[in-house]
């Protein structure tokens, strides 16, 4: 394992995956592999197929199978992307993301991306109720574009 700057730790993985195949991630051989590089959704059966993929310092070299190197930047999400994510309104999210006269925030970042991975998207919501309640697909919102219930 290699560290990053601000305590951020990087992976350095090599490796060839196939699919789970009887609850095994197998190897070339077919042998079963405890520890390593989990399978991506594309990965199938064929052995000429097989995902090969280095991550090393936030950047991502994927060889295709036909042997064509990709370059690919990890981002993270930021607790603003977040929150729009989950549908919040962006004075909302000002408001959150306020900071001290010392310039730090008043939240922490960690209590930041648990607040919006703990709540739910309102716009899902409002769209299963309103199926609930208008099955007919005859929407109606009020004035504030609030769902009304009655």
């Amino acid at each position: 394992m290699i560290t990053g700057g601000k305590r951020m730790k990087s992976l350095l993985l090599s490796g060839k995956v196939k699919p789970d195949v009887g609850g095994q991630v197998l190897d070339i051989y077919n042998q079963a592999v405890l520890q390593g590089i989990s399978p991506t959704i594309k990965t199938t059966i064929d052995t000429a197929n097989m995902t090969f993929v280095t991550i090393m310092n936030k950047e991502i070299i994927h060889t295709a199978p036909n042997g064509k190197k990709y370059s690919i930047q990890i981002r993270k999400y930021t607790p603003r992307d977040c929150f729009r994510l989950m549908g919040v309104h962006e004075a909302d999210i000002d408001k959150l993301l306020s900071k001290e006269k010392t310039g730090q925030l008043i939240i922490s970042k960690s209590k930041l991306y648990a607040l919006a991975g703990n709540s739910i998207v309102t716009n899902c919501l409002t769209a299963m109720f309103e199926e609930l309640i208008f099955p007919s697909g005859n929407h109606y919102h009020d004035k504030t574009g609030q769902l009304s219930l009655f």
